[in-house]
């Protein structure tokens, strides 16, 4: 019920919230099939200020993979459908991590509670790679486990390269091997015999940090060398923000909370948290899924610092946090024996908060795909595609440069239309015309009453006069 939107529109280009994000990941994809670049060469639609297009951010594995669609009329939906396919793999391998340790009924549930954030079902089913990484970091810790159990290499090594593969694709997915680490390190302390393991871990967290930090390294002397500015790279921190700023901010995602999880299923990670704080601090009981939980919210602080200046707008920034919930249960799982209460109950209390939360996270679906972003994109750039076919496309190629100023993200309508350029995200005027005319731009494609820039008057004539469109009256400029 909850992934019901998902299947109204799976045949959809762009829905929804973030229809700028989901653009720049279709086209790092498709680019690969169009312009034959390597797999370390990323690019865009939008050419940039170098002309190139080319700038990158995530490891572009997913979308290299994906670019063998490209040229096929499913394009869109084999990618979602394959990032879905992922994200239920993923809570699978979840599943199956947790029934080693909790009955069976409780792990099947605390696993569905994933699917109770509209959030995580938004994006489980979209272009972005935040899923995905969360999704192979749940399949690497079950390789782990089966290594554990069985102690075959073949599992080892299969867990480390889907760990490489998660962090590269999306760093923040760090923070569950800082965690899975630091627990084997301190069951060692415990149990001499896991020394031996600690030892591994340690290893295996260091080379992957090493090749995490290489990628970025790589990416930012690539985006500085062609087109910067486009992906971040970095941190935005809380701290290089006023006071205004901040305030706004976190008014913003107060307002968005209910995006993340039903708010009274929120409330499970302060006391659980708390919970945990008193076991280690106030009893001294050292029990390791605890500690693992304190980590995880002082990790998720210290993210919040760190990336605070996105978090009004930028939801999937948080996917990889959305585990505080389900671990959260965990915790409150192992109190059940000394809390006067039976499994059963929880069980029972666990199904029914799960299903209230199913319906809840239907209607914040519903929201998702709705308001002002969708309106954009189904009343003016799909609209606008289809002018630009009927009474443009022929006159001009794949390899004419356009500009299109009405168009404040980097990739959508220059997606939409198959085509190459910039839009009005580049901010282009009079001292950067002569430099853009000598990387090919052509025309520049404007609606009847859209004004012109005023550095074209001297620059440009009026392209096949006017035409009207079904929809809008569409003109073209062509720079003299």
């Amino acid at each position: 019920m909850a992934c019901y939107p998902f299947y109204q529109y799976l045949g959809v280009t762009f829905e929804g919230m973030h229809i700028w994000r989901q653009a720049d990941c279709l086209s790092l994809s498709k680019t690969y099939s169009i312009f034959d670049n390597s797999f370390f060469e990323p690019r865009l639609f939008n050419l940039g200020f170098s002309g190139n297009g080319k700038t990158g951010s995530d490891f572009p594995l997913f979308y290299y993979l994906y670019s063998f669609f490209a040229e096929t009329p499913f394009f869109e939906s084999a990618f979602k459908l394959c990032n879905l396919s992922i994200a239920i793999g993923g809570l699978l391998a979840l599943f199956n991590v947790m029934k080693t340790h909790i009955n069976h009924i409780s792990a099947f549930v605390i696993s569905l509670m994933f699917l109770t954030s509209s959030t995580y079902v938004f994006y489980a089913g979209n272009y972005l790679m935040n899923v995905p990484s969360l999704s192979l970091t749940f399949i690497s810790v079950f390789l782990f486990s089966l290594y554990f159990r069985t102690k075959k290499t073949h599992w080892f090594i299969a867990g480390i390269l889907v760990s490489i593969i998660s962090i590269l694709i999306k760093p923040t997915a760090l923070s569950h091997y800082i965690v899975l680490t630091f627990i084997i390190v301190l069951k060692s302390w415990i149990d001499l015999s896991y020394i031996r393991y600690s030892k591994l871990s340690l290893g295996i967290l260091i080379v992957v940090i090493l090749i995490m930090l290489a990628w970025v390294f790589y990416i930012k002397m690539y985006n500085n060398h062609n087109n910067s500015g486009m992906f971040l790279t970095g941190i935005l921190p809380i701290w290089s923000m006023s006071k205004t700023e901040i305030l706004n901010v976190i008014l913003e995602f107060k307002r968005r909370f209910g995006l993340f999880y039903n708010p009274y299923v929120l409330c499970v990670i302060p006391i659980a948290f708390l919970i945990s704080s008193i076991n280690l601090i106030l009893k001294r009981k050292i029990i390791l899924v605890h500690v693992a939980y304190i980590i995880y919210c002082l990790g998720f602080i210290a993210f919040f610092i760190l990336f605070y200046q996105v978090l009004d707008q930028h939801d999937y920034y948080l996917i990889n946090w959305l585990v505080l919930v389900p671990f959260g249960l965990v915790i409150l799982y192992s109190i059940v024996p000394v809390s006067g209460f039976n499994y059963n109950i929880f069980n029972t209390v666990l199904i029914i908060v799960l299903i209230d939360s199913i319906f809840f996270c239907n209607l914040r679906m519903t929201d998702r795909y709705s308001g002002w972003r969708n309106e954009l994109y189904t009343s003016y750039i799909m609209l606008m595609e289809e002018d630009y076919n009927n009474e443009f496309q022929s006159h001009l190629s794949f390899q004419d440069p356009i500009y299109i100023p009405s168009d404040k993200s980097i990739n959508i309508s220059l997606y939409t239309l198959n085509t190459v350029g910039w839009t009005g995200y580049n901010k282009l005027s009079a001292s950067n015309l002569l430099m853009l005319k000598s990387q090919n731009l052509k025309y520049i494609l404007l609606k009847k009453n859209e004004t012109k820039p005023d550095f074209l008057v001297k620059n440009s004539t009026e392209f096949n006069v006017l035409k009207k469109g079904t929809h809008f009256d569409l003109y073209i400029i062509k720079l003299k």
